[in-house]
């Protein structure tokens, strides 16, 4: 059995961080493969830089204490996080590039998705993203990697292409990352679009592979966030006026503490695990979101849903909702004209959806046989 070492973006808590890697764990595993995940944190996310960070810039000992308790909680809440991803998969814990070299050995290297192209959110170029530490010759593979930024920084073209130059197969989540690495000079016809992790495994898959209980008796409007205040006042207005209309209570789940609570909400789930975040979308009557993975679980689990458009880093929720003509889900202002949405044709939808899994399935079984090329 080949054995497939997949390194994502799995050091912040996040619900769609760990939903993608388990997704694509699980999916490489159905092929007939054994995937192993490398649980590596970046540098900026660990621990200790967070408790460094907070005594070098700030000065009132009420804030620092404030501080300490939220990185408390947050520590406490990714360690929930990682559990939940250790009773499901693999995993190889590494702390450094250097560690991962010395303990990470696999029939295939694979980069797996979320922004881990994204030297923004990076706080640089990252080359174990760039699976540098793989041995020399050993097959690389990307599947839906994902670059977020509109454009690479200059003085990172050149190393980024040397990087990229390496890897057998190069699979992205967006159009738009397509024509990035193809303007650094990677050949385009190598370079295909598939589907974010999560839609690999359909409504009924995750059904199977994670428990969902039915966690309010009431019928529920569901709001998730990721972006700031302004795009949450707008997804209050709007949850407001559907959840009245439609007779439904709202339900905001959190990674986060009360800090981050939206005023709007009938029940508050804060410092929620993956595990409890699907359960609250797969039982949802209505979602009203701000994230791509609330959007792409909205899609999957065939809701009706809006996406309030974050403003940066936006392609990918761009891209999905283009590709099954759903763009008019699409809006930016609490001022929008929301009897002017019709209900979603999912039966069109899912034909879409199905067609575009097996295509993204077929792409996944060529990395994982790459090696016998």
């Amino acid at each position: 059995m080949r054995k497939i070492s997949i390194i994502t973006i799995i050091d912040n808590n996040n619900f769609g961080t760990f939903l993608q890697a388990f997704a694509l764990c699980k999916k490489v595993e159905q092929l007939g493969a054994k995937p192993e995940l490398v649980d590596y944190c970046r540098p900026h996310m660990s621990w200790k830089y967070s408790f460094k960070t907070i005594f070098q810039t700030i000065h009132n000992p009420l804030r620092i204490m404030s501080r300490l308790l939220s990185l408390w909680q947050s520590n406490k809440t990714h360690q929930k996080d990682r559990k939940f991803i250790h009773q499901y998969l693999s995993s190889q814990s590494c702390e450094s590039i250097e560690d991962i070299k010395r303990t990470v050995s696999a029939d295939v290297y694979m980069t797996g998705s979320d922004q881990v192209w994204n030297s923004i959110h990076n706080r640089g170029l990252d080359k174990a993203f760039y699976l540098d530490y793989a041995p020399q010759g050993a097959p690389r593979v990307a599947y839906a990697a994902s670059i977020g930024m509109p454009q690479f920084q200059e003085y990172e073209k050149e190393e980024t292409k040397a990087l990229l130059e390496k890897y057998k197969m190069i699979t992205l989540r967006e159009q738009s990352s397509i024509e990035l690495l193809s303007d650094l000079g990677l050949d385009k016809s190598k370079l295909h679009a598939v589907l974010d992790p999560t839609l690999l495994l359909n409504k009924e898959e995750w059904k199977r592979q994670i428990t969902l209980p039915r966690l309010h008796k009431e019928k529920y409007l569901l709001v998730y966030s990721v972006e700031t205040k302004e795009q949450n006042n707008v997804i209050e207005s709007v949850a407001e006026k559907i959840a009245k209309e439609r007779h439904l209570k709202i339900v905001g789940v959190y990674y986060g503490g009360a800090y981050g609570r939206m005023k709007c909400c009938d029940y508050n789930h804060h410092y929620a695990t993956p595990d409890t975040f699907l359960s609250l979308m797969y039982h949802a009557d209505y979602v009203v979101v701000s994230s791509f993975h609330g959007t792409a679980f909205s899609v999957n689990f065939n809701k009706e849903f809006i996406t309030v458009m974050p403003d940066r880093f936006n392609s990918r929720v761009l891209n999905l909702l283009t590709k099954i003509d759903a763009t008019d889900r699409i809006i930016k202002t609490a001022d929008c004209d929301l009897r002017s949405i019709n209900p979603l044709d999912y039966g069109r939808v899912n034909v879409i959806l199905n067609r575009e899994r097996r295509e993204s399935i077929g792409f996944l079984e060529q990395m994982i046989s790459v090696c016998d090329k």
